[in-house]
């Protein structure tokens, strides 16, 4: 896998989510994209910060996380 796209989500296990799972250099360093709107009305813009949180936590070095202003649950062409 060469990389992950997450758009508009955030992880549902983010409490209980085993860090077993995310031991070794090949899983840590897995680029991931994160993107969400900070209007986004379905999956709150919270969830998405907090799922940030978590898997910066987990020691994935190459997380970035983007929100976009006034966007909803939605894509725009950015």
């Amino acid at each position: 896998l060469g990389g992950a796209l997450a758009l508009s989500t955030w992880l549902p296990l983010l409490g209980t989510f085993p860090k077993a799972l995310v031991v070794g250099d090949r899983k840590t360093n897995l680029p991931i994209l994160h993107c969400h709107g900070n209007k986004d009305t379905i999956i709150h813009i919270n969830w998405a910060r907090l799922s940030e949180e978590s898997f910066k936590g987990m020691g994935f070095k190459h997380y970035i996380f983007k929100e976009y202003d006034g966007m909803d649950h939605t894509n725009w062409n950015q």
